[in-house]
């Protein structure tokens, strides 16, 4: 399968969990890591076809990034299992979609270095075929649709900047070109800001005590008792 379809089904294990940005490159890199033995072709092609698909698309390879990665990451236990997951996926994919024009097959010697038998997918279709595109673009609409849950993309492995340019064109295409709205203001101060003080003329609320009243004065001495009743 080619590396760019690699990639993307790599950063959907990446970014299926929140976990740090140094977890997500490393589980990423697990995904294309294996045709790193690709690099056989310097060697002519003899030793491309001998070489790649066996140095490190095998199952030890796998086991061996995943310690890797455990030592490496925050999350260990979790970083360590999904790029094990991200390699397998890498051997998958092209166990099944990665079979040659005139109908041969690559096989996946995934015993190395214990074995060198070769296992054949019971069917295999071509590199260039509309079951990787498919599969492509299905990748690309889940890359984005997470992207837009995220706010991230694979960029973000190489560059934040960058990435933060690439989510803006999305949302701004997505969204028919229109400005974000501004989100709508609270209806009231939040739970951890002090109420706002109140005028002092105003007047008290309800809950509030009554002051107290000032006691009424008692009718001087001199004043005239009040009238009595006639005998």
């Amino acid at each position: 399968m080619h590396p760019a379809s690699h990639a993307l089904l790599s950063w959907l294990v990446a970014d299926a969990h929140p976990l740090p940005r140094r977890d997500r490159i490393l589980i990423f890199a697990g995904g294309l890591l294996p045709d790193l033995d690709g690099l056989a072709i310097l060697g002519g092609t003899e030793a491309y076809q001998r070489w790649h698909h066996v140095i490190l698309h095998n199952g030890l390879s796998a086991v061996v990034y995943g310690v890797i990665v455990a030592a490496c990451a925050r999350r260990r236990a979790l970083a360590g299992l999904l790029a094990g997951v991200t390699w397998h996926l890498h051997l998958l994919a092209d166990w099944f979609g990665s079979g040659g024009p005139d109908g041969s097959q690559w096989s996946i010697p995934y015993g190395v270095p214990f074995t060198f038998t070769d296992y054949y997918a019971p069917y295999q279709w071509p590199l260039a075929s509309w079951q990787n595109v498919l599969i492509t673009v299905l990748a690309i609409a889940l890359c984005v649709a997470l992207a837009l849950r995220r706010g991230r993309t694979c960029v973000e492995v190489f560059s934040r900047k960058a990435d933060a340019e690439v989510m803006a064109v999305l949302r701004r295409r997505l969204s028919g070109g229109a400005p974000a709205e501004p989100p709508a203001p609270q209806a009231g101060p939040p739970d951890d800001e002090p109420d706002a003080p109140r005028d002092p003329e105003a007047a008290p609320p309800d809950d509030e005590p009554d002051a107290p009243r000032a006691p009424e004065a008692a009718p001087p001495d001199d004043e005239p008792d009040a009238r009595r009743d006639a005998p």
